[in-house]
């Protein structure tokens, strides 16, 4: 178990050991929910960071053309 303190912004700073076993890089995306008096942070990934995988087809017709 890890303590974070809040900052004068409402920054916390995620433990290292959490960053690491999440695999987070600066500039990930946290969705930041309350559940049962608690607050719980999952990664998210807001775009497809590759439109290769998500479209390959679309891909391999522009590179036809």
């Amino acid at each position: 178990m890890s303590v974070v303190k809040i900052g004068a912004s409402r920054q916390i700073i995620v433990p290292k050991k959490c960053f690491d076993e999440l695999r987070l890089s600066p500039g990930d995306y946290l969705e930041v929910v309350t559940k049962g008096g608690s607050l719980v942070m999952t990664p998210k990934t807001l775009v497809d960071k590759t439109i290769d995988d998500a479209h390959p087809e679309t891909l391999e017709s522009a590179r036809r053309d």
